[in-house]
């Protein structure tokens, strides 16, 4: 058995390979990264499938101990109120759909936009983020501005490692540590000006200071302001109250699903096709069985409007007219499927897990 040093070095080389096959095959579209996602060409979330190579699977099971020598296997379940593990349900028969938050403070930019190269891990944990702090502050009222959308470089600069992929345990839990930081200019305590404004442009420095992270100035910039917390989700109620309660959520698995709805006679549900090693933000629920006899999942992927070819979604999840140019729906099933295959991670806020953080009876604070 190899030890986890060499594990990483091999994991690294890995990357570092990955990362030259982009470059060299000329990989420069959001429909050429889905394409190589949905080929197996590209593999952006590591986790411990059975589908990837052996040595992989220990790379994703080593920054998984990572994550739980230091964070806890059950930290969301001992940030509830009771501190038992007890999640009441307030969820059930409700529309989550806190993502209208982000759209209504950031219609041009929220959810807009795809990854060019194997950096889902780091779109996603950033939409997390995002996402998190936009439910405090148009649902919960709190002090902090809304300034801009928040960067992918500063998570992927902390995997360890250069090229393109990444672990979903190892940049959630590195996320509660650097802060936020914004797409917009930044200047060093020398004079130096690093423009973080355009994904295009930066995304590449995030690959490149992957194995050494970036200067730490960048990391304390707003160091106050990012996720205090970050938890394993493992169950559909710990899934389902870590979303009503505003944090972010996120899934780094195999799940590969139809870009066209229908399933189930559902002009917008998905159904499960191919395998993607895909990090993929979640959105959403409904819990009401409107349309479907099971919860509706609402998530989003990062490989562009293009990609979706689903219209047909109801009045209700849209804001201002609009849904996420990425979104999706699938089955609690389909998804659990890959959350007990895969790796979920909820968010807190930057004030930490809060017990039942949006109550049934319209006010926040131990019930």
């Amino acid at each position: 058995m190899r030890t986890v040093a060499e594990t990483e070095r091999i994991a690294n080389q890995f990357f570092e390979e990955q990362g030259e096959f982009i470059r060299r095959e000329r990989i420069e579209t959001p429909e050429m990264i889905g394409a190589a996602y949905d080929t197996g060409a590209l593999i952006g979330a590591v986790t411990d499938s059975e589908e990837l190579p052996h040595d992989l699977r220990q790379f994703a099971r080593n920054c998984r101990d990572e994550f739980r020598a230091e964070v806890g296997r059950s930290e969301y379940r001992f940030s509830t109120a009771s501190g038992t593990g007890g999640m009441y349900g307030d969820y059930d028969g409700q529309l989550i759909i806190h993502y209208q938050h982000y759209l209504n403070l950031d219609p041009r930019m929220a959810f807009k936009g795809a990854q060019l190269t194997g950096d889902c891990v780091s779109w996603s944990k950033r939409s997390m983020r995002d996402q998190a702090r936009c439910f405090d502050i148009g649902h919960l009222d709190q002090a902090e501005e809304y300034v801009k959308r928040s960067a992918t470089a500063d998570l992927y600069s902390m995997r360890g490692h250069t090229g393109a992929g990444a672990s979903p345990s190892r940049i959630a839990n590195a996320a509660t540590k650097i802060g936020i930081l914004l797409e917009n200019p930044l200047e060093s305590p020398d004079g130096e000006v690093w423009d973080f404004s355009d994904y295009k442009q930066y995304y590449k420095w995030g690959m490149e200071y992957g194995r050494t992270g970036f200067p730490r100035w960048i990391y304390e910039a707003n160091a106050d302001f990012g996720p205090k917390q970050v938890a394993e989700i493992h169950t559909d109620d710990e899934f389902l109250t870590a979303l009503w309660n505003g944090c972010g959520l996120g899934l780094g698995s195999m799940m590969g699903v139809s870009k066209t709805g229908g399933k189930d006679g559902v002009p917008f549900l998905s159904a499960l096709s191919g395998s993607w090693a895909h990090d993929m933000h979640v959105l959403g629920a409904d819990c009401r069985r409107k349309y479907h006899r099971e919860v509706i999942v609402l998530m989003d992927q990062s490989w562009g409007g293009r990609w979706n070819r689903i219209s047909q979604w109801p009045d209700e999840y849209k804001v201002n007219g609009m849904v996420p140019e990425g979104m999706f729906a699938i089955t609690l099933t389909d998804f659990m499927r890959h959350v007990r295959r895969g790796e979920c991670h909820a968010l807190s806020d930057s004030h930490g897990f809060r017990p039942r953080r949006q109550a049934t009876i319209g006010f926040e604070g131990l019930i």
